[in-house]
């Protein structure tokens, strides 16, 4: 005999929970040897797996981001200052999952790694500039001079990002309407953080040339 529930449920938690309830059910009918079984189960199990990794996964890649930028820059303390934004972000990221009550889930898990990934170009571009302006100019000043320079072209990117997963608003899928959130908050939140701390970190130690 098989049994088909139907379920508006979707979330990965729901359907543990409904997964629980159904089986605490057919307990009670011990002459029958029954099992759940389903495409929904499957992808709740895959989600806990990720869920259980997503620690590991993030520290994997601040570091391979940070090895990255060390061989870019060839100094230890610009990858550094690099890494700030994403480290903002990703913790911010989680607070707004938190205040907005989204669970951690395959959907909203990968948000993490898509900001990273997303946020740090920002961060290599304004660094880059720095450099670049600094063979001429004081800390401070090359400091300003990239923001000016770059900061319109980091807005400008992050504006046109948010647009367009601004149209995952409009899903019908709840999971989708959480990825979408949680990017353009997280995009948002990057370049707010590139563009007030990477300057401030570049300039620190460094006084303006007095005229």
């Amino acid at each position: 005999m098989r049994l088909l529930v139907k379920t508006p449920i979707t979330d990965a938690n729901g359907i543990r929970e409904l997964n629980n309830k159904l089986e605490n059910i057919i307990a009670e009918y011990t002459k029958y040897s029954p099992y759940v079984a389903s495409t929904a189960l499957v992808n709740a199990g895959i989600n806990s797996g990720v869920v259980e990794n997503q620690v590991t996964t993030i520290f994997v890649a601040f570091v391979v981001i940070a090895i990255l930028l060390i061989v870019v820059f060839r100094k230890i303390l610009l990858a550094l200052i690099a890494v700030v934004p994403i480290v903002v972000t990703t913790i911010l990221n989680f607070s707004y999952m938190s205040i907005l009550r989204m669970n951690l889930e395959v959907s909203t898990a990968i948000t993490a790694g898509v900001l990273m990934g997303l946020i740090i170009d920002y961060s290599i571009h304004l660094i880059s500039g720095y450099r670049r302006l600094s063979k001429k100019h004081d800390r401070a000043e090359a400091s300003d001079l990239a923001l000016r320079d770059i900061g319109p072209v980091i807005i400008a990117s992050g504006l046109s990002l948010s647009a367009g997963f601004s149209s995952l608003f409009f899903a019908p899928l709840k999971l989708f309407l959480d990825l979408g959130i949680l990017l353009v908050l997280g995009i948002v939140t990057g370049v707010v953080c590139t563009l007030v701390f990477v300057p401030q970190l570049l300039s620190l130690g460094s006084s303006k040339k007095k005229k």
